[in-house]
């Protein structure tokens, strides 16, 4: 999994190659992402207040639209992934609040903390693996990190072609 810079040509005007980020297969599919860009300095207000600084990033902050070729099928598993480690830690902290709050024994907090642990765990797996990180940075690049090779050898593929 490769680390890809996008120039904003490529993202914003036009379609990108068919072949699919996270698995490098040919596809038609395509999945659309929003990411909102921070004006510098911004990140220092949240120190002072999180509703100044949530105001501040509605107003201030440019919002991408970068549709990516990514397999349906892939980008369900991964959200079924997500829900699912989702739920199990949000049950175990209810489990381990509610035995600490009320009379349950004490062994159930002592069973669902390493539930906790493996779950949560999970998630950072599930998002290591199959996330979609995608950040715009400078001059409005785009990078696109754990990008598949095939997918990289595409995108160079096209520029060097200029199809």
């Amino acid at each position: 999994m490769a680390l890809m810079k996008l120039r904003p040509s490529e993202w914003q005007e036009g379609p990108l190659p068919g072949v699919c980020v996270k698995t490098g297969v040919p596809t038609s599919d395509r999945v659309r992402i929003v990411r909102r860009v921070e004006p510098r300095g911004l990140g220092w207000v949240s120190y002072l207040s999180f509703w100044a600084w949530f105001l501040g990033r509605l107003v201030l902050s440019e919002v991408h639209v970068v549709v990516l070729p990514l397999r349906l099928s892939v980008w369900r598993q991964h959200r079924r992934r997500q829900l699912a480690t989702g739920a199990v830690i949000a049950g175990c902290a209810v489990g381990v609040l509610l035995s600490a709050l009320t009379d349950l024994p004490d062994g159930l907090a002592l069973l669902l903390v390493p539930v906790l642990a493996v779950a949560a765990m999970a998630a950072l797996a599930n998002e290591w693996q199959w996330g979609i990180r995608v950040r715009v940075g400078e001059d409005n690049m785009l990078l696109l990190e754990g990008a598949h090779g095939n997918f990289v050898r595409a995108v160079q593929e096209r520029r060097r072609t200029g199809r």
